[in-house]
């Protein structure tokens, strides 16, 4: 990176830590916007930052604030596309069919909620609830055609500069999190500008993947490594300080897959050792926090009869009732609207929540149409991975592992899904969209390769 890339890196986290310590999200945006027009490679670490405080405009409607920024960043993204080499641009043909599957999915969960026997839901609520996703997946196939027109090293740049902003990114929260510690208010959010405390804890476990990636591979000095520890230990703090317990797990597991996503698959004892260092390190963590009060509600939960249950937080009871839901109605599911779910929840289980299972969800509102869909979304993406590995391998994309990073953070979100209900969920969404690109420019890379040595 340069010293101007750098410079501009720092004053970025700056505009970062001053929206959180005012609490004011729309400044993430207004202050993000000249950085995006100065150098389109910080729509990379802006759209990865953007779920940590769900920047936009808090207007009384009832989709998430972050889908009025992404309106907001809309028309920015279509002037360039519109100006640009078409050639450049151009998406590829299956990944534009993947995106307008899944908006015949919205249409069809839409049609059969409206036409279902259910519930105490409007059909108005429905269509505009569904118009939002639908307008939130196109924004995503139009961030994946502008992440394409940025190319491999505008890609690798953004990477790089939420690699290089990732320490202080975690000293910020840090701070933040002492300063004015965690306060629940409207719709149990935390004060995070508006993030949901599944969204924040996941951001924190899918940005740490950037941390890791400044520590674990090698080549690195022995000084750069240490100045990585501090932060990597404040991750796991602000995590546990956030009361997630699946935070907590996801954390750890993102820890193993970097060890073997960013050093190789092969075993060694220095990779071992390695293993064995975190894992200790989260043993002594545990330890030390033992008498803290996350872990004494744990404890005395497990005392209790009915452990699971209390420790799951009422999720099992929501998994019963999404299983028996989907059951019901196999083929087609209930209707693709998150009130259905909870409603049927209240009725069948007696809590009025979301299922809390992304797969759950999928089968209940969209049946086997949408868990067809679904997996078939996880295995392109698994592909994606081993085609991109394969890539950096053979050196064609320029360098090193930096484009795996994305990848690193999906696998986490697919963990942190099997607790939480995110089929629309942006942050899940943004990572497609990038992942798909750099598959799309790698393509092309070997199409050229190729065709220069004929």
């Amino acid at each position: 990176m340069s010293r101007n890339l750098k410079l501009a890196s720092i004053l970025f986290v700056l505009v970062l830590w001053a929206s959180m310590m005012i609490s004011y999200p729309p400044l993430l945006v207004l202050g993000a916007l000249p950085f995006i027009l100065s150098n389109r490679i910080f729509l990379v670490p802006f759209m990865i930052l953007l779920p940590v405080v769900e920047g936009g405009f808090i207007l009384p409607f009832a989709v998430p604030t972050e889908t009025f920024t992404l309106l907001f960043i809309a028309p920015l993204l279509a002037f360039d596309i519109f100006m640009s080499n078409q050639e450049k641009t151009v998406a590829d043909a299956n990944i534009t069919r993947f995106y307008a599957s899944y908006v015949f999915l919205v249409a069809f969960g839409a049609f059969i909620a409206i036409n279902s026997a259910r519930l105490e839901i409007r059909d108005s609520t429905i269509l505009v609830n569904s118009a939002v996703i639908v307008g939130q997946l196109l924004f995503f196939f139009v961030l994946y055609m502008a992440f394409v027109q940025l190319g491999i090293p505008k890609i690798r740049q953004g990477l790089q500069v939420m690699e290089f902003i990732s320490v202080p990114l975690f000293i910020g929260f840090f701070i933040y999190m002492n300063f004015r510690g965690i306060e629940y208010g409207f719709n149990e959010y935390l004060n995070f500008g508006f993030t949901s405390h599944g969204t924040f804890s996941a951001s924190v476990v899918g940005l740490s993947s950037y941390l890791l990636y400044r520590f674990i591979p090698p080549g690195r000095s022995f000084a750069q490594r240490i100045w990585v520890i501090p932060p990597i230990l404040m991750s796991i703090w602000i995590i546990t300080k956030s009361d997630s317990r699946n935070g907590l797990l996801s954390l750890f597991i993102m820890f193993v897959l970097s060890i073997i996503v960013l050093r190789g698959s092969t075993v060694s004892a220095r990779r071992g050792l390695i293993l064995g260092f975190v894992s200790l390190g989260f043993l002594v963590f545990i330890a030390g926090t033992w008498n803290s009060p996350t872990f004494v509600q744990i404890r005395s939960q497990f005392s209790d009869a009915n452990a699971i249950a209390e420790v799951s937080t009422g999720r099992t009871r929501l998994w019963s009732a999404g299983l028996q839901g989907f059951l019901e109605r196999p083929l087609t599911g209930h209707g693709g609207d998150n009130q259905i779910s909870r409603q049927y929840a209240e009725r069948t289980v007696g809590i009025n929540n979301v299922l809390h299972n992304t797969i759950l969800e999928v089968a209940f509102q969209y049946g086997l149409v949408g868990l067809a869909l679904y997996f078939f979304l996880q295995i392109r993406i698994v592909q994606a991975y081993f085609k991109v590995q394969t890539g950096i391998n053979k050196r064609p994309m320029e360098d090193d592992g930096v484009f795996l990073l994305p990848f690193l953070t999906y696998f986490s979100l697919l963990f942190s899904a099997l607790f939480v209900s995110w089929i629309w969920r942006s942050l899940v969404w943004y990572h497609v969209g990038l992942l798909f690109a750099i598959l799309t420019l790698h393509k092309r890379s070997l199409k050229s390769a190729v065709t220069d040595a004929a």
